[in-house]
């Protein structure tokens, strides 16, 4: 049996414990609300911390914050991905923007030498890419060549997942 075509079985079936879906929708609103609160600084263009300039991470955000509408830039950006996450609706489009971004923040904490932060931010792509995999089915046609989908079938129902709160 192709290794794909396993590994979507089970995804499949995954997807149709409660606790997975609910999991996945806490994540979804967890993830979410943490880049609300990162992007709301950036949009109204404050500082986004109090570290000094003598230390690289201060120096960092010192010098994206005096970059002016890129701030904003980064800040809104953050904001749509994290509100089209936590709709459930367009969670599939919130979850492919996303992506960048938090490798990117990955990254910066990684290579700038926060504390800790390297550790969450590395667990937040983590999410996001759980998320990609729970909506594999609609990025299939994107990866096989003439459409040609070879897909287990599913009759997983996620209306419930897709009604407004």
């Amino acid at each position: 049996m192709n290794a794909l075509l396993l590994l979507a079985q089970v995804i499949e079936l995954l997807k149709r414990l409660r606790v997975v879906q609910l999991f996945t929708i806490y994540l979804r609103y967890l993830i979410g609300s943490a880049f609300v609160f990162a992007s709301v600084p950036k949009i109204l263009g404050k500082r986004f911390t109090q570290i000094p300039v003598s230390d690289p991470v201060g120096f960092y955000f010192e010098a994206m914050y005096q970059t002016g509408f890129y701030w904003n830039f980064l800040g809104w950006g953050q904001m749509i991905a994290a509100v089209l996450l936590m709709t459930q609706r367009f969670a599939a489009l919130g979850a492919v923007m996303f992506y960048p971004i938090i490798i990117n923040v990955w990254l910066v904490t990684w290579s700038v030498g926060f504390k800790g932060t390297p550790v969450i931010t590395f667990l937040m792509f983590l999410g996001n890419t759980y998320f990609l995999v729970w909506e594999y089915r609609r990025f299939v046609p994107l990866l096989q060549p003439e459409s040609r989908l070879q897909i287990p079938p599913s009759d997983f129902d996620d209306s419930f997942m897709r009604k407004p709160v």
